[in-house]
Protein backbone atom coordinates (compact mmCIF):
# COMPACT_ATOMS: atom_id res chain seq x y z
CA UNK A 1 0.00 0.00 0.00
CA UNK A 2 1.40 3.35 -0.98
CA UNK A 3 1.38 6.30 0.72
CA UNK A 4 -0.03 9.33 -0.15
CA UNK A 5 2.23 12.77 1.13
CA UNK A 6 0.22 15.84 2.22
CA UNK A 7 1.51 17.45 -1.10
CA UNK A 8 0.32 15.36 -3.25
CA UNK A 9 -3.28 14.83 -2.04
CA UNK A 10 -3.66 18.94 -1.15
CA UNK A 11 -3.55 19.11 -4.88
CA UNK A 12 -6.52 16.60 -5.25
CA UNK A 13 -8.81 19.59 -3.65
CA UNK A 14 -9.95 22.62 -6.29
CA UNK A 15 -11.35 24.37 -3.16
CA UNK A 16 -11.15 25.36 0.30
CA UNK A 17 -13.03 26.85 3.10
CA UNK A 18 -14.01 30.14 3.69
CA UNK A 19 -12.42 31.75 6.54
CA UNK A 20 -16.08 33.40 7.52
CA UNK A 21 -19.47 32.05 6.27
CA UNK A 22 -20.18 29.37 4.08
CA UNK A 23 -18.38 29.11 1.09
CA UNK A 24 -15.81 27.76 -1.27
CA UNK A 25 -12.80 29.75 -2.37
CA UNK A 26 -11.11 28.40 -5.53
CA UNK A 27 -7.46 26.78 -5.05
CA UNK A 28 -6.86 25.44 -8.56
CA UNK A 29 -7.45 26.22 -11.99
CA UNK A 30 -9.81 22.69 -11.85
CA UNK A 31 -11.46 25.30 -8.95
CA UNK A 32 -11.61 28.20 -11.12
CA UNK A 33 -12.40 26.40 -13.85
CA UNK A 34 -15.93 24.87 -12.09
CA UNK A 35 -16.57 28.89 -10.58
CA UNK A 36 -16.48 29.91 -13.95
CA UNK A 37 -19.20 27.12 -15.25
CA UNK A 38 -21.02 27.81 -12.74
CA UNK A 39 -21.34 31.79 -13.76
CA UNK A 40 -21.75 31.08 -17.16
CA UNK A 41 -24.94 28.85 -16.04
CA UNK A 42 -26.15 31.64 -14.30
CA UNK A 43 -25.57 33.74 -17.01
CA UNK A 44 -27.61 31.47 -19.23
CA UNK A 45 -30.36 31.13 -17.00
CA UNK A 46 -30.68 35.47 -16.83
CA UNK A 47 -30.50 35.55 -20.52
CA UNK A 48 -33.22 32.50 -20.91
CA UNK A 49 -35.37 34.30 -18.67
CA UNK A 50 -34.95 37.52 -20.55
CA UNK A 51 -32.88 39.77 -17.98
CA UNK A 52 -30.69 40.76 -20.49
CA UNK A 53 -33.62 42.01 -22.46
CA UNK A 54 -34.83 45.20 -23.60
CA UNK A 55 -38.30 44.31 -22.09
CA UNK A 56 -37.09 42.71 -18.89
CA UNK A 57 -38.26 39.49 -17.47
CA UNK A 58 -42.22 38.93 -15.94
CA UNK A 59 -42.57 38.38 -12.40
CA UNK A 60 -42.65 34.72 -13.22
CA UNK A 61 -39.13 34.86 -15.20
CA UNK A 62 -37.65 36.90 -11.75
CA UNK A 63 -39.20 34.02 -9.83
CA UNK A 64 -37.56 31.03 -12.26
CA UNK A 65 -34.28 32.99 -12.29
CA UNK A 66 -33.90 32.95 -8.30
CA UNK A 67 -35.15 29.68 -8.18
CA UNK A 68 -32.50 28.46 -10.72
CA UNK A 69 -30.07 29.86 -8.85
CA UNK A 70 -31.13 27.67 -5.51
CA UNK A 71 -31.13 24.76 -7.73
CA UNK A 72 -27.58 25.59 -9.40
CA UNK A 73 -25.69 26.61 -6.06
CA UNK A 74 -27.02 23.93 -4.26
CA UNK A 75 -26.15 21.50 -6.77
CA UNK A 76 -21.96 23.22 -7.16
CA UNK A 77 -21.65 22.79 -3.69
CA UNK A 78 -23.24 19.18 -2.61
CA UNK A 79 -21.10 18.46 -6.35
CA UNK A 80 -18.09 20.11 -4.98
CA UNK A 81 -17.83 18.86 -1.17
CA UNK A 82 -15.25 16.04 -2.23
CA UNK A 83 -12.98 18.50 -4.31
CA UNK A 84 -13.25 20.66 -1.09
CA UNK A 85 -10.38 20.52 1.87
CA UNK A 86 -12.30 20.72 4.80
CA UNK A 87 -15.72 20.14 5.97
CA UNK A 88 -18.45 22.34 5.27
CA UNK A 89 -20.18 24.01 7.91
CA UNK A 90 -20.49 28.16 8.71
CA UNK A 91 -17.10 29.52 10.02
CA UNK A 92 -16.84 32.70 12.49
CA UNK A 93 -13.07 33.07 11.77
CA UNK A 94 -11.50 31.05 14.27
CA UNK A 95 -10.94 27.75 13.00
CA UNK A 96 -6.98 27.35 12.17
CA UNK A 97 -7.31 24.25 9.77
CA UNK A 98 -8.98 26.32 7.39
CA UNK A 99 -6.22 28.10 6.05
Amino acid sequence: MAMVSNHEHEHNHWFKQKRYGYGLTPTSWQGWLATLGLVALIVLSAYSNNFLSETGPAYTQIARFYLDIFVLSSIFLLAMQSKTRGQMKWRWGRDEQTW
